[in-house]
């Protein structure tokens, strides 16, 4: 929050840009919400872990995948004036595809970014059982796609993680359909990592 205070100051004090306001409350807003995602990675991992070991595939949901780098545009200006000051006091923003990807290895899936033959490869590798999770971004995996059990007798269940819910209440809902849809043959789990910190008054 300094650090967005710092570009706002920036931007319309030294600027004379005020119009700059609404797109850094936008911003910081993003970040904030990505920032309290990746706090859950640490558990997100052991839990996948740990269902991975129960039988479980697991999907990994969060609404952001980048690191710090693509939201941090509108404070490139602002930080360079204030002389790094702003990098300087932000916490970095682990990549979480990189996370998982270092976490499960090629037992991980990714199924996010723009649409192509190679993330379509991805979800069937889930889908056949090759790979044991899968990484989907709300915007890639969270509407229309089958992440479900079709096999005969249900022999994959399915265990859904979410970073944090995304902010369409409709998409949240698509996405707790993707491993429980019509034809499932096996239980589906959802876990919902939660902050359990109070608000400040």
């Amino acid at each position: 929050i300094e650090g967005f205070e710092l570009a706002k100051d920036y931007w319309v004090r030294i600027k004379g840009k005020p119009e700059m306001y609404r797109s850094l409350q936008g911003n910081m807003v993003n970040y904030i919400k990505s920032y309290l995602e990746r706090q859950r990675l640490p558990q997100a991992i052991e839990l996948g872990r740990k269902l991975e070991r129960e039988g479980y595939k697991v999907i990994l949901f969060s609404e952001h995948k980048a690191g710090r780098t693509e939201l941090f545009k509108l404070l490139q200006e602002p930080d360079e004036y204030w002389g790094k000051k702003i990098s300087n006091i932000m916490p970095p923003l682990p990549d979480v595809v990189e996370e998982f990807q270092k976490a499960f290895g090629g037992d991980l899936a990714n199924f996010s970014g723009k649409q192509s033959a190679m993330r379509d490869e991805e979800k069937d590798l889930f889908n056949n059982g090759e790979k044991k999770h899968i990484y989907a971004s709300y915007a890639a995996g969270g509407v229309g796609v089958s992440l479900h059990d079709t096999s005969i007798g249900g022999k994959h269940p399915r265990a859904a993680i979410y970073l944090g819910p995304p902010w369409s209440g409709v998409m949240l809902d698509q996405a707790i359909g993707r491993p429980w849809r019509f034809g499932t043959n096996s239980a589906v789990s959802a876990y919902y990592l939660l902050s359990n910190s109070r608000n400040e008054v």
